[in-house]
């Protein structure tokens, strides 16, 4: 059977009512609407297909881990403890994105810089590697620290949904 992933659906405000609808009507489980967002769960194979049809959402992710940091150790530690291996094999290009919102840890740059070294050091062993030449498709990571609640996403979108078919 398919692994289950639980994820996490942006929305713009106001928009999570119509996202959780979609998302039931799509065929997601465990749908409940969050702050900023929708939850749910699903597989990779309906994760793409939610990418192609959602019309409200603004990116799909995967949730990798979802917990309490209030410490940049803490941070650590979370990123430390996430399985890798299957969205990481040490060519790709390491982008972190943060955002943090009345917590402890508000600097942005350090979190970004604390998740790089605890993927790096979290891969080195299984890869073989020491230098990671960071010359792959982009592995796009989100990091949201919010009231020291820290959720650390894969973005499964790329760009926003809301702009494709547009042109640059």
């Amino acid at each position: 059977m398919d692994r289950q992933f639980r994820c996490f659906a942006s929305a713009a405000f106001g928009m999570e009512g119509l996202i959780s609808t979609e998302l039931k009507r799509l065929g997601a489980s465990a749908v409940t609407a969050d702050n900023g967002g929708v939850l749910f769960d699903c597989s990779l194979i309906r994760l793409f297909e939610f990418n192609l049809r959602m019309h409200f959402s603004d990116r799909l992710f995967i949730i990798l881990s979802d917990t309490v940091c209030r410490s940049f150790e803490d941070l650590y530690q979370a990123v430390y403890g996430i399985d890798w291996s299957f969205c990481f094999t040490g060519k790709e290009a390491i982008n972190i994105s943060c955002k943090c919102t009345r917590s402890t840890l508000m600097s942005q740059r350090d979190c970004q810089s604390v998740a790089k070294k605890a993927i790096i050091e979290k891969t080195k062993k299984p890869t073989g590697l020491q230098v990671f030449p960071e010359s792959g498709a982009p592995l796009p990571i989100h990091i949201s620290v919010r009231n020291d609640n820290t959720r650390i996403l894969l973005n499964t979108s790329g760009d926003a949904l809301s702009r494709r078919g547009y042109r640059t």
